[in-house]
């Protein structure tokens, strides 16, 4: 996450996100680079519509300065949520962003590529919304959050149709060769049962939550399109969301692993033997 200066609005700091570039790269980490929200100067809410010229700046800035690190961009994050977009108006002024944004990082780096802002619910209708708006040809990749209950015995056919429903919706625009990523998707995994329930659903026991990774590692990946899966979240937080959220952690709050640790693990190393990796 990059922020511009709250203080002055023609100066940056990156001293804090260089060093976390530095440490992910150092580690052979690829990144995502999620381009939001506002600064405090500009907005007093975080989560309101942008102005699309201080906004296309700060991304120009942004972008430069890590262009030979960072090849993605998100831009913004579930847009479609009011939780982190505000006002919700049928994703007009998200796609007028797209417009805005797209140009500026493809003039900074050519090479890179441009995700649409993660999708968070009813994502082939709100996919279409994007398409109606004219925001076709300001993404490279389609993005979505497709959680579901893991506990469900069809889980993983809500998947399915998830996914089968959004390539539908790109299809139907003449969209249908761009990459799809899932860049949240995952469950609680706790030990106890009395920490309240997720908004899925009830909670999975840390070895459920395992299988449920092991799963997505190994069907979805097979899917048209599906070419990159980010599991929500690497550690557990701590009385955060108040709920099982608190628990999608591959470690606990004390980084001690849990069996998803080493279910993602082994997926990756299976994902690396079986393709080449030059993204």
């Amino acid at each position: 996450l990059f922020h511009q200066n709250k203080n002055r609005r023609q100066e940056f700091e990156f001293e804090k996100c260089d060093r976390l570039v530095n440490l992910l790269e150092t580690n052979g980490i690829k990144i995502l680079g999620i381009l939001h929200y506002n600064v405090s100067w500009e907005s007093p809410k975080f989560n309101t519509a942008p102005n699309p010229e201080l906004f296309a700046n700060y991304v120009r800035h942004v972008v430069d300065r890590y262009k030979d690190r960072i090849k993605y961009w998100e831009i913004w994050n579930e847009p479609d949520s009011p939780v982190y977009w505000e006002p919700q108006d049928k994703l007009v002024a998200y796609t007028h962003l797209l417009k805005t944004v797209y140009p500026v990082i493809k003039q900074t780096d050519p090479t890179s590529k441009v995700l649409l802002g993660g999708l968070s619910t009813d994502h082939p209708f709100n996919l279409k919304k994007v398409y109606r708006n004219g925001g076709k040809d300001y993404f490279d990749i389609v993005n979505i959050h497709p959680f579901v209950d893991s506990l469900d015995s069809a889980a993983m056919n809500s998947l399915r149709g998830i996914h089968r429903e959004v390539l539908r919706t790109m299809e139907q625009f003449q969209d249908g060769e761009k990459e799809i990523w899932f860049t949240e998707i995952g469950c609680p995994g706790v030990k106890n049962d009395n920490v309240p329930r997720w908004w899925a659903g009830q909670n999975p026991s840390e070895k459920e939550q395992a299988e449920w990774l092991e799963k997505l590692y190994n069907e979805p990946l097979k899917w048209k399109g599906v070419k990159r899966i980010f599991w929500a979240f690497f550690r557990d937080t701590q009385y955060h969301f108040n709920s099982g959220v608190d628990f999608f952690g591959l470690v606990r709050q004390d980084f001690t692993q849990k069996p998803a640790f080493n279910a993602f693990k082994a997926a990756v190393e299976r994902y690396n033997k079986s393709t080449k990796f030059n993204h």
